[in-house]
This record gives C-alpha cells, structure tokens and sequence, in this order.
C-alpha cells in the first residue's frame, strides 16, 4: 500500500494529480498487517505487533485526511467562476514546493485570460488556471489593486453631479 499527497501541476494541466509520496512509512506500518509465521513469538506478541502497526497506519492516515482537509479550505476560497471583468488588477504572494521564500507577483485579466508578472508567472492563461497556479502556494488574500467595474461605479455619479454643476453654472449665465 502507498500513501498519497495532493501535488499541484502547471497552468493547463489537471490541477491537481495523485503523487505517491516516498515516505514508506505507511508501508512500514502495514508491514506487520500481513500474516505473520507461525514461529517466532506467541500469538498474543504477533496480534500486539499487528494492533501496532494498524494504530500507526491510522495515524499516518489521520495526519493525511487533515492536510488533505485543510488544502480542500484553502481551495474553497476561491470562487469557480472568474469573479473579475478585464482591466482588473490583482496582487498576491505565493511560494513554491520545497521552499519558504515568498513571492509577490501582480495579475491583470485582458480579454478573459490572466497574465502574471515575474520569471515563474504566467501569460495568456484562464481563471481556473490562475487559482490551479496560485493552488496550495497562496499566501495571504489576493488584494484587489484596481477593478474597473468598481471604477466605473464611482465615476458615474460623478459624471452626473458634474453634469448637474455644468447645468446649474449655465443657467446662471444666463439668467
């Protein structure tokens, strides 16, 4: 038996594949699940020694289902759908597998695709493959930078009271 982690793929690959780990340590454990020969201790030592490895292989598992769970957490916090209209501009750190040095990198969407600053970035790819990419590396919130959609909400009232000022000043002038 092998235990199994989550590893993240590149842009426009499954996000996420089953990858044996090398640990064998669950293997270890399972090893005294097999049927033991009948020499070599009592009944009793062999049922200890296999009640043993099955309370380490639990606990192995047990470690597994919650970082599993807590990867599933960090995942849900992305929405499915792209929740951005072209012209957004976000900021985000990641790090990568294998290390601790974080990494902040800019994303801005044009025509529905992302692209990302920075020799690891990525360029021309879709929201799923942005949230793959930013996966289980995500640290911190993506801030919002700029959203045009929220612009725009802004500048028309602004247009209106301007238009409103423009009309009130004209009607002074002329009486």
């Amino acid at each position: 038996m092998t235990d199994y982690d989550l590893e993240q793929y590149g842009p426009g690959s499954s996000p996420y594949a089953i990858k044996p780990l090398a640990l064998g340590r669950l293997e270890r454990a399972l090893a005294a699940f097999k049927p033991q020969p009948s020499e070599g201790g009592s009944l009793k030592e062999r049922k200890v020694t296999q009640l043993n490895g099955l309370l380490a292989a639990a606990e192995l598992l047990t470690k597994q289902i919650e970082k599993v769970s807590t990867q599933i957490a960090t995942l849900d916090r992305f929405p499915d759908e792209d929740p951005y209209v072209d012209g957004t501009q976000l900021r985000f750190s990641r790090n990568f597998p294998g290390g601790d040095q974080v990494y902040t990198y800019g994303a801005i969407r044009a025509n529905d695709h992302w692209y990302t600053t920075g020799a690891r970035g990525l360029n021309g790819v879709t929201w799923g493959a942005l949230v793959n990419w930013l996966g289980l590396g995500l640290v911190g919130d993506i801030e919002v930078v700029y959203n045009p959609a929220e612009a725009e909400a802004v500048k028309a009232p602004a247009r209106r009271v301007a238009r409103r000022k423009a009309q009130r000043d004209a009607e002074d002038l002329l009486g």
